[in-house]
């Protein structure tokens, strides 16, 4: 088993609520360490990737314009007003850090600050949203009633909003793995760098495909599933030659945009 020297080695049970003077929470991670893992059973979370080698926490309202909102650490006069009530676990494992969290109201936010190249996995059950943004590994992120924003990310993505948008702006592509992204009642949008090399599968029953893209609609029923092995079904599909980075896109009631950008700063 891999060692990992990291401040925290217990697990460790916080209310929220006691940490007024600095809700702040700093985890020193001095080793290696392969996944940051965050579960929230009620609220939100937003992730950010910072270039520092700890995690912090917080805890805020959820932001509504995250896409164009810019994101900072609280200050300590910030830190002083803070009087969230809810529950912070905090585990140490040979994987890496898991996160449980839960507001005492629906409308708050986990607040996580992490280094960009570490891998994280968010899953959300309690009806609550998922926000990243600047990451730089690979994303896997659930969300069973909330929306899901992932922005200037490099992947590679697995991503799943059930009954909400998801919406994934990339900074980068890399090649080496396929991104998965879907969503039951809802849009699914990608925004890719202009030019970026990539090719799509996309399954789609009840919406239409927007692009700026050249994808061809073929027929046909082998469509992939969520676990990426073949299903039978009738539905429509899309298709493009494999090369780049590759995106395979599955939505049931909703539509599929898929765009590019000149830039990170273009809306």
């Amino acid at each position: 088993m891999k060692w990992i020297d990291i401040l925290w080695m217990v697990a460790l049970v916080l209310p929220l609520g006691a940490l007024c003077e600095s809700p702040i929470q700093n985890l020193e991670l001095r080793g290696e360490q392969d996944a940051i893992v965050v579960q929230v059973s009620r609220g939100h979370v937003v992730v950010l990737g910072w270039e520092q080698a700890g995690v912090a926490t917080s805890v805020r309202s959820w932001p509504e314009d995250f896409q164009n909102q810019e994101i900072l650490i609280p200050s300590d006069e910030e830190a002083r007003q803070s009087d969230f009530e809810g529950s912070l676990r905090v585990e140490a494992k040979s994987n890496g850090v898991t996160l449980n969290f839960r507001a005492a109201r629906k409308e708050q936010a986990l607040f996580v600050w992490l280094p960009v190249q570490i891998n994280l996995k968010v899953s959300v059950t309690g009806g609550g949203s998922v926000a990243v943004r600047g990451t730089r590994g690979e994303v896997d992120v659930q969300s069973m009633q909330g929306k899901v924003l992932l922005d200037q990310i490099w992947g590679p993505v697995v991503a799943h909003a059930l009954n909400e948008d998801l919406w994934v702006r990339f900074s980068a592509l890399v090649a080496e793995k396929p991104n998965y992204l879907s969503s039951l009642n809802g849009d699914v949008s990608v925004l890719l760098p202009k030019g970026a090399d990539a090719s799509f599968e996309l399954d789609f029953f009840n919406g239409e495909v927007d692009t700026t893209i050249p994808i061809t609609l073929v027929p046909g029923t082998n469509v992939w599933a969520a676990d990426g092995s073949t299903v039978f079904e009738p539905s429509r599909s899309a298709e493009t030659n494999r090369k780049g980075t590759h995106f395979r896109i599955k939505n049931h009631n909703g539509n599929i945009i898929i765009k590019d950008y000149e830039s990170i700063h273009q809306k």
